[in-house]
């Protein structure tokens, strides 16, 4: 479980990864820096390092690989992939990457909870704080990348 929130400047996250029976972490870094980009992943831990890993040994762009590996199917992996140009998309798992034309974007367990904090006003920082306190799939601590 996980809350991820995306505005064009950055990408703020929790830092819990647990399963049905216990919590794994409170420091995971669901958020990493790839070919100029920001990656957020969310769903089964052992896939979404399996999709990273593919990100980061390919020559191209997460959005780029992504597109053109579009048969790959996995229902168990979310990304939400902010662009060097500030270009918000998510990946669902099926298919290509989707552009997103919103200001901000949200993906995982809480993420219901971080827009309506954005919608709000808030910030993405302060929206995952919130999903920390209110979501039971997050936790640990907010953890912001700036583009």
């Amino acid at each position: 479980m996980t809350t991820i929130a995306a505005d064009s400047k950055g990408m703020a996250s929790d830092s819990c990864i647990q399963t049905s029976a216990a919590i794994i972490s409170l420091n995971a870094k669901k958020i990493l820096r790839i070919k100029g980009c920001l990656v957020g992943w969310a769903g089964s831990c052992a896939v979404c390092q399996q999709m990273i890993n593919s990100l980061v040994d390919t020559k191209d762009t997460p959005v780029k690989y992504l597109t053109d590996n579009a048969t790959i199917i996995n229902d168990s992996v979310t990304l939400l992939i902010l662009d060097k140009a500030g270009i918000i998309w998510e990946y669902d798992g099926r298919g290509a990457p989707y552009h997103l034309n919103e200001k901000f974007a949200t993906i995982g367990s809480g993420d219901d909870i971080a827009m309506a904090a954005l919608l709000a006003g808030a910030t993405v920082q302060k929206a995952i704080r919130i999903a920390i306190q209110l979501d039971v799939g997050s936790g640990g601590k907010m953890k912001y990348f700036k583009l």
